[in-house]
C-alpha cells in the first residue's frame, strides 16, 4: 500500500480575500478545505502558486510564502516497520513479511538502499535474493515522500516439512547512499516455526 504524502501550505496573503488551504499532489495545488477543519487562511486562488524544490517552499508570484508541511502524519518516525501475520507458524499457517517504509520529508531518498536480513542463529541471508549481501537498490531507487510497503515473502502456506526453529529475525533499515549511516529507525521481527 503506497500513501501519499502532500506538502500543504497556509498562505497570509490576503489579496485574493480567500480562507482557504491549499495541498500540493506532485503536479498541481488543489484546494484541501476539509482536511484542516480548525484552520483558517487566506489561500491564493492564482496559477502562479508553484513549489520551489530547492528551497522546499511555495513560490506566490515571485515572492516565498510560508513553508509547508507533511500532511501525513501517520508517517512518522522515520525508517522502517516489519510485519508478518505472526510470530510462530505451524503447518499451514499463512506466512509473509512486508517491510513499510516511512519517508517524513517533501523530497525523495534518491539512493537510499533498503536492507531487509534474515537472521537464523548468526547466519545472514539479504533479501530479496537472499545470498551472502544484497539490498533493494536496484528494486527500488527511490522512496517517495510517505508510506512505501515493500513486499519481501508474498503470502505462502507454511509447510509441513520445516522442522522447527525458534528466534529467527528479520532486520531492516535504510541506510544513507554511502552505506554508513541508518535513516530513522530500523526493526526486527522475531519469530520461530
Amino acid at each position: 500500500m503506497l500513501m501519499y504524502q502532500y506538502k500543504y501550505v497556509v498562505s497570509k496573503h490576503s489579496i485574493w480575500g480567500e480562507n482557504a488551504a491549499y495541498v500540493w499532489n506532485g503536479t498541481d495545488w488543489i484546494r484541501y478545505d476539509d482536511a484542516f477543519p480548525p484552520i483558517t487562511v487566506d489561500g491564493p486562488v492564482s496559477m502562479t502558486m508553484v513549489w520551489d524544490d530547492v528551497n522546499n517552499n511555495v513560490l506566490f508570484q515571485g515572492d516565498y510564502g510560508f513553508r509547508g508541511n507533511p500532511a501525513d502524519p501517520a508517517c512518522d518516525p522515520p525508517g522502517v516497520t516489519i510485519w508478518m501475520p505472526a510470530h510462530f507458524f505451524g503447518t499451514g499457517d499463512t506466512c509473509a513479511c512486508a517491510v513499510n517504509v516511512c519517508n517524513p520529508n517533501w523530497n525523495s531518498w534518491n539512493g537510499y538502499p533498503l536492507f531487509v536480513i534474515l537472521d537464523l542463529a548468526g547466519h545472514y541471508y539479504f533479501a530479496p535474493d537472499f545470498i551472502d549481501y544484497d539490498n533493494y537498490l536496484d528494486r527500488r531507487p527511490y522512496f517517495e515522500p510517505g508510506n512505501t510497503e515493500i513486499t519481501v515473502l508474498g503470502h505462502f502456506p507454511w509447510p509441513d516439512n520445516a522442522g522447527s526453529f525458534t528466534n529467527a529475525c528479520f532486520w531492516a533499515g535504510v541506510t544513507d547512499p554511502g552505506i554508513s549511516t541508518i535513516i530513522g529507525e530500523m526493526d526486527c521481527w522475531e519469530f520461530s516455526w
